[in-house]
């Protein structure tokens, strides 16, 4: 391969690693602040229960910004797609 896409191809990657990072900080974050940080887990299985309690509402339920403001289910029917 020549040197020039060696070199493009790694600062692509690069690029996008550190995009996909601020996303992960930023659901690290979410889900610290409003999980992690206001549930008291007794157990394993409490913990399962709540967290899982809280990744539906998450995901189903509460509208959120990248969709303009709608909730996935919302978007997907708005968009034709299947919701996330």
């Amino acid at each position: 391969m020549p040197k020039v896409f060696l070199c493009l191809s790694k600062k692509l990657h690069e690029n996008w690693a550190s995009v996909g990072q601020l996303y992960i900080e930023s659901f690290n974050g979410s889900f610290r602040d409003e999980c992690l940080n206001i549930n008291w887990f007794m157990s394993l299985e409490a913990a399962r229960d709540k967290i899982e309690r809280w990744r539906t509402d998450c995901n189903e339920f509460r509208p959120h910004s990248a969709r303009t403001y709608l909730t996935p289910a919302e978007f997907a029917r708005k968009t034709g797609s299947e919701a996330v």
